[in-house]
């Protein structure tokens, strides 16, 4: 899931001028611009609103084409390797067609494309700056038509300083102010947001979906189901399953006017109707009507698709009942067909229960290669028939909304500028929609490939990502069971994305450190950052840290000692996030912390600076502190110490030490203290993890034999939620099977309803101490 987050600023580089000499600038807002812009500066600026007066360099493009384009940006000459957008946002409607923001859409990817060679440069830079970018504090629908753009853009052009900030100011000498400022910032993702000063990025969380036990059906039998583009692919196969388990009235929108054809399209099998491909376009030719082959071999491929669209339909009648699944032939890009075809459902059944808006096509290109023509039309696709649904919709709209998106949307793709603006859209507009209408239950699904249908269905592109091991290709009845768990999730959130090991996978190829983006279990707060210090903030509380309950010094819950390590770790490894923790110096234990059920306390915050050192070993100092804060508020103690440790960090870490096996000895049988009812320090539940305690000549010794259920829960009523960057299994989700601990699968919002069983990890809880089993690592599930 998506979310929001508070992401204080790094510097990593030297600023970089919004406005550089040689610039290329594009803008829907030529007089804040020329305001903003010394009077003589050395820029091209192409404007799709009209100039308020001329300016050398400055041109409007009353119409935004390849010609149009070419001609304004033949006067910037050679070697062009800086280009801005500036667009306005605060001025375009959140719920209809923006045309001036199209325009300026259009003039980035065709300046993108025309620049494309020269901002692979080193010291090349591309940002767009959108102004008015998130009213009343969520983003407007319309930034994720360039988001989605500049994502495809920084990873083709991985050269080039590539970001997009989206800002709630409306001043644009101040935006510029802050974009400069962002150019110096360390991104791992190419979108940041500035709202109202405060800087945050979206981020990914995973969040449990478990339905509970007899949740009602959110759909039925009286329900009323319309499906935009729901015929074929993944649509179709989602549709058929509600109409088997809910059988709803269903409508289904779609493209191919299957009545045009005449009846032998849909009589034969499939091997013999592709068989009859080579005498119809002999016959069509004959016919010397203009058509070339390829526009005949075009339309044989529409009669291959009504058949599939026909099959489909048929299945979900036989499921739904006849006469309850009604076809209606509509161009989704044409606003009058969808009024016609939205009235006419409402009319017979007046409402709609559930809208799944899923019209799309692809076809990879990259941004250098496709023409503007393919670009607008795939991009079009999705934002029109969206626009055209939401206008169709406006005095009724369904109690559901689903918008089919993609993960290509949330992350960019080589070769998808126009999927992915498109489909970053659509989380967008879900987004606003759940922030500003509570008529409707808006949310876009961020699908992976899915296998044999849809984008998968296509043998070039499902080889393509076969070999780069990009997707996971969903099974069908996976994708299914994710449809009809969000539909029922207890709390649906407006965009979600689905994850498996090979997205994950090659999002680190594209975003290295992003999935991972919150360093560790308990760096819970980011409180500020620079090159050389880092400051988190961690509340404590049972709930969250019910896991402490089973460690208490003298009743109370208590952090083990040994986890100190863990919060010095993560801290480290979030200031030096390229190298590995290989050892810790100088642990010192001033206070325990302690977390009290009905005791509100303050978050303890996490420090850690880095300290001179030679070679190549970095050494980190870690502060834990809190304050300590009357009932009154007043401070007290201000951060008074808990921990103090220095963490040694290197690019490798150096090998194990091997234990040697204790030679046999006389053993004495004792009680672990730690054990006994009534002790000071008590250990219970999964920190009971030993047994068989005896003195041995050469020291104490036991039998490691941890009894951890399947699935601990972190708080008497959360599920787990941690696992920690040295290998803590976090109390949570794990069960100890043959010696190896295995961390079994859960639902998770961002990952896909269920994620895969997690590598196999023997675990040493007493000690900190983690390696990894070599035994085969179980099947997802």
């Amino acid at each position: 899931m998506p979310v929001l987050t508070e992401l204080p600023a790094r510097p990593v580089r030297e600023r970089v001028p919004f406005l550089p000499a040689g610039a290329v600038v594009l803008t829907d807002a030529p007089g804040p611009l020329a305001a903003a812009a010394p009077p003589d500066a050395d820029l091209t600026v192409l404007s799709t609103a009209p100039l308020a007066a001329p300016r050398p360099g400055w041109h409007h493009l009353a119409e935004v084409t390849e010609e149009s384009v070419r001609r304004a940006l033949a006067g910037a000459g050679p070697g062009v390797t800086h280009l801005r957008v500036v667009g306005d946002l605060g001025r375009a409607a959140t719920d209809g067609p923006a045309p001036a923001l199209t325009a300026l859409h259009d003039a980035a990817y065709l300046t993108l494309q025309h620049l494309y060679d020269d901002l692979g440069d080193p010291g090349s830079s591309a940002v767009a700056l959108l102004l008015g970018a998130a009213p009343d504090g969520t983003p407007h629908p319309y930034t994720g038509l360039f988001t989605g753009l500049w994502k495809t853009a920084a990873l083709e052009r991985d050269a080039c300083l590539v970001f997009t900030l989206c800002t709630s100011a409306t001043d644009l000498t101040e935006a510029m102010a802050r974009a400069e400022e962002e150019s110096a910032a360390e991104r791992v993702f190419p979108v940041v947001f500035d709202l109202d000063g405060v800087r945050k990025a979206y981020l990914l969380s995973d969040e449990p979906n478990d339905l509970a036990a007899g949740a009602p059906a959110v759909l039925g039998p009286d329900s009323v189901v319309v499906v935009a583009g729901g015929a074929r692919g993944i649509t179709a196969e989602v549709v058929k399953a509600v109409a088997e388990h809910f059988r709803p009235r269903i409508y289904v929108l779609g493209s191919n006017s299957l009545d045009d054809y005449p009846p032998e399209t849909y009589q034969g099998t499939d091997e013999e109707f592709a068989a009859r491909r080579a005498g119809y376009i002999k016959t069509e030719i004959a016919r010397r009507d203009g058509r070339t082959v390829a526009d005949i071999n075009r339309a044989f491929d529409r009669m291959v698709n009504a058949r599939w669209a026909k099959r489909n339909l048929d299945e979900m009648a036989a499921h739904s009942g006849a006469g309850r699944v009604t076809y209606l032939a509509c161009d989704m890009r044409d606003g009058a067909a969808v009024d016609r075809a939205i009235g006419r459902v409402l009319e017979e059944r007046g409402r709609i229960d559930l809208l799944v808006n899923a019209a799309g096509l692809q076809r990879s290109g990259l941004i250098k290669d496709k023409s503007f023509a393919e670009f607008a039309s795939i991009r079009d696709l999705k934002l029109d028939s969206y626009l055209h649904l939401k206008r169709a919709l406006r005095t009724a709209p369904p109690r559901l909304w689903c918008n089919f998106g993609s993960l290509l949307g949330y992350f960019g793709q080589l070769g998808e500028a126009d999927y992915a603006a498109a489909n970053d859209f659509l989380a967008a507009a879900a987004t606003h929609t759940r922030a500003t209408d509570s008529r409707t239950d808006e949310f876009t699904i961020g699908w992976t490939l899915w296998e044999g249908v849809g984008m998968g269905a296509n043998e070039l592109t499902k080889a393509y990502y076969e070999r780069a091991s990009s997707y996971s290709n969903m099974a069908i009845a996976e994708g299914i069971h994710h449809f009809v768990q969000e539909l029922h999730a207890p709390v649906r959130r407006p965009s979600v994305v689905h994850l498996g090991d090979a997205e994950r996978a090659t999002v680190e190829r594209f975003y290295p450190g992003y999935l991972d983006r919150r360093p560790g279990f308990f760096l819970r707060r980011l409180v500020a950052s620079d090159e050389r210090s880092v400051v988190y903030e961690c509340p404590f509380d049972l709930d969250t840290d019910g896991y402490l309950e089973h460690h208490t010094v003298r009743g109370e819950a208590t952090l083990p000692g040994t986890f100190v390590t863990e919060l010095a770790a993560e801290a480290a490894r979030a200031l030096v996030p390229g190298k590995r923790v290989i050892a810790f110096e100088d642990l010192r234990f001033e206070h325990f912390l302690r977390v009290y059920r009905d005791i509100p306390a303050g978050p303890r915050r996490i420090r850690a600076e880095l300290v001179d050192s030679p070679g190549e070993v970095t050494v980190v100092q870690v502060r834990i502190t809190e304050d300590v804060v009357a009932p009154s508020g007043v401070v007290l103690v201000e951060d008074r110490v808990h921990f103090l440790a220095r963490v040694l960090l290197d690019t490798e870490a150096p090998t194990a030490p091997r234990w040697e096996e204790w030679p046999t000895g006389e053993e004495t049988p004792v009680p672990d203290p730690y054990h006994q009812p009534g002790s000071p320090v008590r250990l219970t539940g999964p920190f009971v993890s030993t047994t068989d305690t005896r003195i041995h000549p050469r020291g104490k010794r036991a039998r490691y034999a941890p009894d951890v259920p399947a699935a601990i829960r972190c708080g008497p009523a959360s599920p787990c939620r941690a696992s920690c960057s040295t290998g803590w299994p976090g109390w949570g989700c794990w069960t100890w099977s043959t010696g190896i601990w295995y961390r079994w699968p859960r639902r998770c919002r961002s990952a896909g309803s269920i994620c895969t069983r997690r590598s196999a990890t023997t675990t040493w809880p007493r000690r900190g101490r983690t390696s990894t089993s070599s035994s085969p690592r179980p099947a997802s599930i």
